[in-house]
């Protein structure tokens, strides 16, 4: 069978294109230059690009498929779509080079790979979807997030994720997975590993509706005091207040990460005190606006999950335990943490939000993490 060619691209900038001496000579026009310039800025989206479309090309191997890429239909990319959200065919393995089942894909993270899919496509075979056979793939995404079997799909048992423990946090925020993408991006995804780490909250209490707000924030020269909501009985105020202190963990710091972060979206043009601290983005990797008046959207929870396993993946976790990761398994993992060090129940409560008969389920629930509690 014949494989199909995995090539990588990259864009011009000042180290690698041909232009280079004309670009620091002066010798270019304004527009030229800003043309280079801008093309720098794409990198980074460029390599999420690069991914998804590798994983999309992979998935045709597998099915078989050795033809040209220009000749697929939005057929095969609804046929892939629905494997990725099933978990078949989701995780490379280097060594055998084949595509195994795995975790399922979130639509949302689904609806970003499809953008990808389209740009690379476009890029390096000339296909451009006709608008009705995007309409298609997008009604497909949205029966797809609606379809209740997905939905009760895992079966999982509430309360048995994974833990990831700080060991786990710290690979992943060092990882190359993490900086992969744009500034504002990598900037996010690393503050918010940090905050949900660190605190121990719920996905759903730091982002979404409900998420913590730039006003939430106060940095401090040895730490960073803040206030969220904790979504139990009801209540939807950001009255639990919490501190999280400046550590010597050099790159995988969360006290500068979160108040790098924060610096970083005080710039944005329209940034407000109410403004959500964890920004969804468009596809060039720049803060989504949304609304009239005009706003910067929000990060919604629904893509912690698989955004989890992907990192999982990454820093290389047995796919048994990544099978097992969703978004309490930071929360649990704080939990598990704490408990080893020989931090009371009531102190673990009062970090998380959680009761103390939750914190103790969780602290009896560590032997999935190879970890007896009370040992």
């Amino acid at each position: 069978m014949k494989k199909l060619e995995l090539t990588t691209t990259s864009q011009p900038s000042e180290k690698n294109t041909l232009l280079t001496d004309q670009y620091r000579s002066g010798q270019l026009s304004e527009v030229a230059i800003r043309a280079l310039k801008g093309a720098e800025t794409l990198t980074d989206t460029n390599k999420q690009y690069e991914s998804h479309y590798r994983i999309f090309t992979r998935w045709l191997s597998s099915k078989g498929f050795s033809g040209s890429l220009s000749t697929i239909s939005y057929i095969e990319i609804i046929n892939f779509l629905a494997e990725q959200a099933e978990g078949t065919r989701t995780v490379y393995e280097k060594g055998s080079g084949l595509l195994l089942d795995g975790h399922s894909i979130a639509v949302a993270t689904l609806k970003s790979r499809i953008w990808g899919l389209y740009k690379m496509l476009e890029f390096k075979h000339g296909l451009i979807f006709k608008e009705q056979d995007q309409k298609r793939i997008t009604e497909f995404l949205k029966l797809l997030q609606l379809n209740p079997e997905r939905a009760n799909k895992s079966g999982r048992k509430q309360g048995q994720a994974y833990p990831l423990r700080w060991i786990d946090i710290e690979a992943m925020l060092k990882s190359d997975y993490i900086h992969s993408a744009s500034k504002l991006v990598v900037s996010r995804d690393r503050a918010l590993l940090s905050f949900l780490a660190v605190t121990g909250c719920r996905e759903s209490e730091a982002l979404g509706k409900y998420g913590i707000r730039i006003k939430d924030l106060t940095v401090h020269d040895d730490r960073i005091d803040y206030q969220r909501v904790v979504l139990k009985n009801g209540k939807r105020t950001h009255d639990f207040r919490g501190s999280l202190m400046k550590t010597d963990l050099g790159p995988a710091c969360p006290f500068e990460a979160i108040k790098n972060h924060l610096a970083l979206m005080i710039r944005e043009p329209l940034c407000n005190p109410d403004t959500k601290l964890f920004p969804r983005v468009n596809r060039n990797g720049e803060a989504y606006i949304t609304g009239t008046p005009k706003s910067i959207a929000h990060l919604g929870a629904a893509i912690v999950d698989s955004w989890l396993r992907d990192l999982a993946l990454n820093i290389g976790l047995p796919m048994d335990k990544i099978k097992r990761i969703s978004g309490h398994s930071v929360r649990m993992g704080l939990v598990v943490d704490q408990v080893e060090k020989g931090k009371s129940l009531k102190y673990i409560s009062s970090i998380t939000g959680q009761s103390i008969g939750t914190v103790e389920r969780y602290s009896k629930q560590a032997d999935l993490g190879g970890f007896q509690a009370g040992a």
